[in-house]
């Protein structure tokens, strides 16, 4: 099936329906509508991918097994985007020079801006990464997307790349009017560890700036001890159940090593702004968004978030994407759902 097809198929077949007063929107497979397989493009990805290196003990890793993890992350992407321009610069903020990279789509100074966070375990992933998707975003959304290149650890740890986050933020705040944006039509938005950052920052943010947090599959609850997790909720056919266990526990069986290199004392896991899930209250949440993958091991802990967000009266919807693994986002050009998550998170934005 062609892309523009899958696009379709994603946008029509969606499922809509209801948890409590949860809005739940669920994406299908293009091409199959089986119960317990991966999408066909991904068992392709997966099949290619050569394994992640692993440190000898992964609670004390050493810098250049770090560093190895992180020349290993990222994919092949495509820039789909059409007359997004691009600026590099560095922000002198409290919490030191945070660089970052800005796409603007043009457009008047009443369009929105998103500020976005990418994932890598809080201690890889870059920028470019992510940059067709925020390209993409860009020219979709129409709004100004602030791609941030926060300092990872464990070179920094917590709290050292939140706060970068959160100044980033507070920057593009302050500087609406030379940035040409609304400043009261502000998103923030990452992915996986990106994710976590930006609920962190709608966390810090006492004044309510932001109007409207898109996570997508965020790490919401870093202590599993903690965790309500049941593999039975991830159907898995027999052909594929060896992929797919693999797909599910990858991200589980790292967390640990995230643990070690972002948090310097385990008193810290319950830290809302690590854990957000153990927060006492989420109300002063602003509006999410929340995207999870069905065969991702953060998709319970994606849809518990969202039930407590809705609980607390917090405008929230959730979408899950059948078929897909942790990080489809970045692969733009490649995987459908990765457009066709953008354009639900440009038609979000928009909304502001």
């Amino acid at each position: 099936m062609k892309d523009r097809d899958c696009l379709k198929c994603l946008k029509q077949g969606t499922l809509f329906t209801q948890r409590d007063n949860l809005s739940v929107r669920i994406k299908p497979i293009p091409e199959d509508d089986r119960i317990g397989v991966p999408d066909p493009r991904v068992y392709k990805a997966e099949m290619a991918q050569k394994p992640s290196p692993q440190p000898k003990d992964d609670r004390h890793p050493t810098l250049a097994e770090i560093q190895a993890i992180r020349d290993w992350m990222g994919c092949e992407n495509t820039d789909l985007s059409k007359g997004v321009t691009t600026e590099r610069r560095l922000l002198d903020t409290d919490s030191g020079t945070v660089p970052v990279v800005l796409y603007s789509p043009g457009g008047s100074a009443d369009r929105p801006v998103a500020v976005y966070f990418h994932g890598g375990g809080f201690f890889g992933g870059t920028t470019r990464v992510v940059e067709n998707a925020c390209k993409l975003l860009a020219e979709r959304s129409g709004a100004l997307v602030v791609s941030v290149d926060y300092a990872l650890a464990p070179e920094h740890r917590f709290p050292e790349g939140l706060m970068q986050c959160w100044q980033a933020v507070h920057w593009v705040y302050t500087h609406a009017g030379e940035l040409g944006v609304n400043p009261d039509k502000l998103a923030v938005m990452g992915d996986s560890a990106g994710g976590n950052l930006a609920i962190g920052c709608c966390m810090l943010d006492k004044e309510s700036i932001i109007k409207m947090q898109i996570l997508l599959y965020p790490c919401v609850l870093l202590n599993l001890a903690k965790a309500d997790w049941n593999e039975a909720a991830y159907p898995m056919d027999a052909q594929y159940q060896p992929l797919l266990h693999g797909m599910v526990h990858s991200i589980g069986d790292s967390v640990p090593l995230l643990n070690a290199v972002y948090v310097d004392e385990p008193d810290k896991m319950d830290n809302p702004l690590i854990s957000p899930l153990l927060a006492d209250s989420l109300a002063a949440m602003p509006t999410t968004m929340i995207v999870a993958a069905e065969y991702d091991y953060l998709r319970l802990q994606n849809e518990q978030f969202a039930l407590r967000l809705s609980e607390d009266k917090v405008d929230t919807l959730l979408y899950i994407y059948k078929g897909m693994g942790h990080s489809f986002f970045e692969h733009t050009g490649e995987f459908p759902q990765a457009e066709d998550c953008t354009n639900e998170a440009a038609e979000a934005i928009k909304s502001l």
